[in-house]
């Protein structure tokens, strides 16, 4: 679970920089959390010492079969002092919260010989570290005494740690991709060398603008939200819910099919076939909730029966390109399946033929139409 607790659940030791959470026991019957588990708290205090704290500790006893108290035998958790510091009890450890230690091949050691004083070229170290989804990256560096190292990264994200004193720490956010870490060695005064620890802390923050979230089933609702990921649902939790709402087809008067439609969480389609006979109708369209009428469209549509002609020219209805007008040789010019008889832009050049007849320009030519002031031809 994640939650926020309330505050008479923790107590604050500013002395010993600690907080202690006592979570009770109907709390994790609710939630329906039980033993083995792990406990971690997150907090936004950034300073060189403290940023994230994991501690896993369970040491009350079950009382009534709650099952959530840890397994006998279970030693109790150290306590977690410092920067960036991770236990964990039972399973589940692993977490991206874990700070992972970087250490090079031969080993995390300058000689005093290797200082750099600025210059470049030096015996500088890399790293290379992969993020594979975005979050952000706590880089922190330290060693044992009053050498001043420095930290550049470049990158899926670039920031630098170049301060006098140490620990060297830089934080990046939003980071996805393959970070490149370079140490310098500015001045080693550790005799005869200076070995430094370098850690790093992922914490997925999530899609940043740009990125879309993961939605298996397409319903718009992101798999970390969806509580039905694999069922594609209007609702807002992901998972279907009930309608009250309803679309109705009526063809002169009489009903003729209906649809359920769900616009609670955004807009709904609907598709309901209708069979209707032969000649002109009436076909109403009615969306209501709970038997109160939200919208209503009418349309008169005409059906045309096969073998009708309306037109006398010889050519059924079904093949004409002009049901209304006369045209036995269905000349169609630009060939816009509208015969040139009904086209009102017979030559397809966009210009009306009643506006090109006004400007003296030929409908029936795509190269003649009306053109504007200072160009070849008429003004249209």
């Amino acid at each position: 679970m994640e939650t926020y607790l309330p505050s008479d659940w923790s107590t604050w030791d500013a002395a010993a920089g600690a907080v202690t959470f006592r979570v009770p026991r109907s709390y994790l019957t609710a939630a329906k959390v039980t033993a083995p588990y792990d406990v971690f708290a997150l907090t936004s205090y950034r300073s060189p010492s403290h940023m994230w704290t994991v501690v896993a500790d369970d040491r009350a006893p079950d009382k009534g079969g709650v099952g959530v108290a840890a397994p006998d035998g279970t030693a109790q958790a150290p306590a977690t002092t410092g920067t960036s510091t991770t236990t964990s009890g039972g399973t589940g450890s692993g977490s991206l919260l874990n700070p992972v230690v970087l250490e090079r091949p031969g080993g995390n050691t300058f000689m005093v010989t290797d200082s750099t004083l600025g210059v470049t070229g030096g015996p500088v170290h890399t790293f290379s570290l992969d993020v594979p989804e975005t979050s952000t990256v706590e880089l922190l560096m330290s060693w044992p005494d009053a050498s001043d190292l420095d930290m550049w990264v470049t990158g899926a994200a670039s920031g630098s740690a170049a301060t006098a004193g140490q620990p060297e720490r830089l934080v990046l956010e939003d980071v996805r991709g393959s970070l490149d870490i370079a140490v310098d060695p500015y001045l080693v005064v550790g005799v005869p060398s200076t070995t430094y620890t370098l850690q790093a802390t992922i914490v997925p923050s999530g899609p940043v603008d740009g990125e879309t979230p993961v939605d298996t089933d397409g319903d718009g609702v992101a798999d970390g939200d969806d509580a039905c990921p694999d069922v594609p649902a209007a609702g807002s939790s992901g998972c279907p819910v009930p309608s009250d709402e309803t679309v109705t087809v009526y063809v002169d008067g009489v009903e003729v099919g209906s649809q359920d439609v769900e616009s609670s969480n955004g807009p709904d389609a609907f598709a309901v076939d209708v069979v209707v006979p032969a000649g002109s109708h009436e076909v109403r369209t009615v969306w209501t909730q709970d038997d109160e009428v939200l919208a209503t469209d009418v349309r008169n549509v005409v059906h045309t029966a096969p073998g009708t002609d309306r037109d006398g020219d010889g050519v059924l209805d079904a093949s004409d390109n002009c049901v209304q007008q006369p045209n036995a040789d269905q000349a169609d010019l630009d060939r816009d399946a509208r015969g040139d008889a009904c086209d009102n832009d017979i030559d397809g050049d966009g210009h009306a033929n009643a506006k090109e007849r006004q400007h003296g320009t030929d409908p029936y030519d795509a190269a003649s139409y009306p053109r504007k002031k200072g160009g070849t031809g008429l003004l249209g």
